[in-house]
């Protein structure tokens, strides 16, 4: 993670446009990991004034907007995980965004997390979640969703992080 992040941050620094960006860390990380691993990624570009998102997913799961009249989409576009081959083409997505929308970004530890009796929480529950909770604040609903987790877990708790950021359209 330490080398995917030095690579991001030295070519976001020298590039402009989200898909090359993700091509060359790709091509970097490809040259430097080991065959069976690979680094999962959303990297976004928030354009407040024109209120349009602009990302590319490589193989991260996919952050889960929801629009403003109660439909649901996910942001899958881009490419493939990073590293697992040399030249992966990746692909940038612009998203309009409504006031009232809302985008949930999350790591596995979220729907991945189990119950006691060992079902993951999954992404029907996190869309259940952020579906009772879209009226609220974002910090809302990042407490809103961990809690849910947290309680689906019982007593023996998250077995990895519960990682998530949460966008608002005001």
């Amino acid at each position: 993670m330490a080398g995917f992040r030095m690579s991001l941050l030295a070519e976001i620094r020298n590039e402009f446009t989200i898909r090359a960006v993700m091509r060359k860390v790709n091509s970097l990380l490809h040259e430097s990991l080991e065959r069976h691993r690979f680094v999962t990624a959303f990297y976004g570009v928030l354009d407040i004034r024109n209120r349009v998102l602009i990302y590319a997913n490589g193989g991260h799961n996919p952050p889960l907007l929801r629009r403003a009249n109660g439909s649901i989409e996910y942001l899958t576009e881009g490419g493939v995980a990073l590293g697992v081959l040399a030249d992966s083409v990746y692909s940038d997505c612009p998203v309009h965004l409504s006031s009232g929308d809302v985008i949930v970004m999350f790591t596995d530890g979220v729907s991945e997390a189990e119950s006691p009796s060992g079902e993951q929480f999954g992404q029907l529950r996190v869309e259940e979640c952020v579906e009772r909770l879209a009226a609220r604040t974002s910090q809302e609903i990042v407490e809103g969703l961990v809690q849910a987790v947290v309680d689906w877990t019982g007593e023996r708790g998250p077995n990895d992080d519960l990682t998530l950021v949460v966008l608002k359209t005001l």
